[in-house]
């Protein structure tokens, strides 16, 4: 804080977790200490875009003397229509918060998309400034991030170099570069920043570690949509333990996985999951698909479509076991679905009971395609095997 002297500082978290164990008292203790250093703004999120549950968080840290950047996320399916996102982006107004973020985890937006969507969301937050936050996993990240100053868009998150591009956030370099060469006014000082990116680039050559480079685009993220975060971790992790050459197999499981369970959004916790997919690869179902939609089930599978029943036909094989028939229900449980979104056992993933939307039989031995309504995606967003 000392050296900040003319850049504020911002926390990238509220108090709660779904991933750890901390006691909430803990977590707002560090919060308290937080505030006390100086830094005020947090950004924050639900991970299922639920303004509601997020108000308690919300408010407890404005009387701490924190002040909110709410994230509305942005992600592709069927039901993430420009509907949706106008009417969270209105829920998250209500709560009158510093700002709200337009967040791209996934890096899916496309230049088409942006331009249809944004300005909508922009109006739908009305008085309140949106900032924009993307990742290149698609190659597009840079382009959106002039595309979204274009449409009226006057904060940007971006990274300094070697620590760009791939699946990380854009350079500030050249969002900088092109921005003025638009002819922006950009406020911002470059040479502290350049020589920041040639320390750290140093250092990158100097310990073998990577550096960032653009991505070609990639139809299959829309598939699996492990976000930039996520899939930078997973691909180091199956490298050092001998699995790099899984990584397809993988992307391939994740997509099956979110299409089972509705097409929630893939930002933490939820994507946390795909590291559990260490495994995967041996023929048999893992516990991911059994916990992945934890206690916040509802914005998972939602109302929008039927539930037919997942138990497999007579006679069918168990994926774990290729001469075993397959049996209704195989013993696993999770909780989420409840009337109020909160909890709901269910317990057998596959059985009767379980919440969890399968998609529906398909037409070919391909898999299904689920037309996305003209109002929402500019692209189809595929299950698994559609050869459409």
């Amino acid at each position: 804080m000392a050296r900040a002297q003319q850049t504020p500082l911002r926390l990238h978290a509220g108090y709660r977790s779904w991933l750890g164990k901390v006691p909430e008292s803990a977590s707002k203790l560090m919060m308290q200490k937080v505030i006390d250093s100086g830094i005020e703004p947090a950004r924050n999120s639900d991970p299922w875009n639920d303004f509601e549950t997020l108000k308690e968080e919300h408010d407890e840290m404005r009387r701490m003397g924190m002040e909110s950047v709410v994230n509305i996320i942005y992600s592709v399916s069927p039901r993430h229509t420009t509907e949706y996102f106008v009417q969270r982006t209105r829920d998250a107004a209500s709560l009158k918060p510093y700002r709200l973020c337009f967040k791209d985890v996934g890096g899916l937006l496309t230049p088409s998309r942006l331009r249809e969507l944004l300005p909508k969301v922009l109006q739908a937050a009305g008085d309140i400034p949106v900032e924009f936050y993307n990742h290149c996993n698609n190659g597009l990240g840079t382009f959106n991030a002039h595309e979204a100053v274009d449409l009226g868009i006057r904060h940007i998150h971006s990274a300094v170099p070697p620590l760009t591009d791939g699946s990380s956030q854009p350079s500030v370099l050249d969002i900088l570069r092109n921005l003025r060469a638009r002819g922006h006014d950009v406020a911002l000082d470059e040479a502290p920043l350049s020589e920041v990116s040639e320390y750290l680039t140093r250092i990158a050559q100097r310990e073998g570690l990577a550096i960032g480079q653009p991505r070609a685009y990639d139809e299959t993220l829309y598939a699996h949509q492990i976000p930039g975060g996520m899939i930078s971790n997973l691909e180091y992790q199956l490298e050092k333990v001998g699995m790099k050459g899984r990584m397809d197999l993988i992307r391939e499981e994740a997509a099956k996985v979110r299409a089972e369970l509705g097409y929630p959004i893939m930002v933490s916790p939820l994507s946390q999951f795909d590291r559990n997919a260490l495994q995967a690869g041996d023929g048999r179902d893992h516990p991911v698909r059994a916990r992945a939609l934890g206690p916040r089930g509802a914005e998972a599978h939602g109302p929008e479509r039927a539930r037919p029943d997942p138990r497999p036909a007579p006679g069918a094989r168990d994926r774990r076991d290729g001469n075993a028939p397959a049996r209704s229900g195989r013993g696993a449980s999770h909780a989420g679905g409840g009337p109020d979104g909160r909890r709901a056992d269910h317990t057998r993933l596959r059985g009767r009971n379980c919440g969890a939307v399968s998609p529906p039989p398909a037409s070919g031995a391909g898999g299904a395609c689920w037309p996305v309504p003209a109002s929402g995606t500019d692209r189809r967003a595929r299950l698994p095997g559609c050869a459409a």
